[in-house]
């Protein structure tokens, strides 16, 4: 009689195991369903680019109306983006449900030029480059000299002979970027990374030195532009950090030829250009 009980006991289990299974896989089969069927994509949205169409963006993404919102694969998708539009540096695909995608673009900011094979190439503060400049009217960002240029091509990163040279111009740029003087340079010369020099603006050729806190010397040097007259020429050390140090001269010779190195500064000709203790001169955070 007990052993008869428990049979029945064993199949009811049994029998709820099963309904339980059919359910669940019913429930399954009803989300799997929905999400092909309702879940598709309507529109896709981009913001954050000025240098693109979004149309041609949605189009290189590959990304249509009406399909399945989750079986597109967003990193396949970024790539095709990043590999096409040399100025997007970074973009985050997000899905919102239950029909739009969005794409938020971040774009490179060109930060100088540099010249290889008769051509002029932008690039921006990581020495990615951006594109072959064809209106050299619009060059609006310094040129870069002293470095030996490996095969250029937009898209890819620069790749200098000396390859030490490649950090040093990240910082440079990436420093004057972050200060906003990119637009007041007008070259950067680094063939020697001990003797770092720029040209402002066509009238004072800077000594650096080497990129010991860079960021403090560029601000120094504003801070020495800005007590000078408009007409004003001549040089600027800043290589020292302690002090700036200026030198008239309207006759200085600021064309393409590199400077020689030692030569931007005499110490018993030069007046200092502020007296203004270390602790107080101005710094980037």
């Amino acid at each position: 009689m007990a052993s008869r009980k428990y049979k029945k006991r064993r199949r009811k289990k049994g029998g709820g195991f099963i309904l339980s299974l059919f359910t669940f896989l019913i429930i399954i089969g009803a989300i799997i369903a929905s999400v092909t069927v309702f879940l598709k994509v309507a529109d896709v949205q981009v913001t954050g680019t000025a240098r693109y169409d979004a149309s041609d963006i949605v189009e290189v993404s590959g990304i249509e109306t009406g399909d399945n919102m989750f079986l597109i694969n967003k990193f396949e998708v970024a790539e095709r983006i990043l590999d096409k539009f040399p100025y997007v540096e970074q973009i985050k695909i997000r899905r919102r449900l239950p029909d739009t995608f969005t794409f938020e673009i971040t774009e490179r900011v060109p930060c100088g030029y540099i010249e290889a094979d008769g051509n002029k190439w932008l690039i921006d503060n990581n020495a990615y480059i951006l594109e072959r400049i064809k209106d050299e009217g619009e060059i609006k960002v310094p040129k870069i000299t002293g470095g030996d240029v490996v095969t250029p091509r937009a898209g890819n990163e620069l790749i200098l002979k000396n390859s030490d040279q490649l950090p040093v111009l990240k910082e440079v740029l990436t420093t004057l970027r972050h200060s906003g003087m990119v637009e007041n340079i007008t070259r950067v010369e680094l063939a020697k990374l001990y003797d770092i020099n720029v040209v402002y603006a066509n009238r004072f050729m800077v000594a650096l030195g080497d990129t010991t806190q860079l960021s403090k010397k560029i601000e120094m040097l504003r801070a020495v532009v800005e007590q000078l007259a408009d007409y004003d020429k001549g040089t600027i050390n800043v290589s020292a950090v302690k002090e700036a140090r200026y030198k008239p001269d309207n006759n200085i010779d600021l064309s393409e030829k590199p400077s020689e190195p030692g030569k931007t500064e005499n110490t018993d000709a030069s007046e200092p250009a502020s007296e203004t203790p270390e602790e107080e001169t101005a710094t980037v955070e």
